[in-house]
């Protein structure tokens, strides 16, 4: 809420610049917080001190009484966790995922509705003089 608060303010700011700059300076900003997202946000907890998720369910299921049994357990798990190699999901594998594309529309077309409301009927309606 208080982004597109702010992306109000900054597109209002440079409307004296023209209307078409209302759309690229906050176009300029979320794409530089992308940029910055995908430069600095770690892909896996691991990367950066917490625990794995999979350790921790494991951890919950079943707690042995046996140490011995525990630790076999654990090694068990480290070396399956070494064979599989990390990757991330690209773009394709995540249209892929049920639900994705679907969902991608409708927030499209919803924010399509929003902004066009949000920037163009103020326009529309200082310049065709209804107050």
């Amino acid at each position: 809420m208080h982004t597109r608060l702010l992306e109000t303010l900054v597109a209002a700011a440079v409307l004296d610049y023209g209307w078409g700059w209302s759309f690229r300076v906050p176009g300029a900003f979320i794409a530089l917080g992308g940029i910055m997202v995908y430069l600095f946000l770690a892909a896996y907890p691991e990367d950066i001190g917490f625990p794995s998720p999979r350790d921790a369910a494991a951890n919950t299921e079943s707690q042995p009484a046996d140490v011995e049994a525990q630790l076999s357990k654990a090694t068990d798990a480290v070396s399956q966790q070494g064979s599989v190699s990390r990757r991330g999901v690209g773009l394709v594998e995540a249209c892929l995922i049920p639900g994705v594309i679907p969902f991608a529309l409708c927030l499209f077309f919803s924010k399509l509705v929003a902004y066009t409301f949000l920037y163009w009927l103020p326009f529309c309606l200082s310049q065709t003089g209804c107050k």
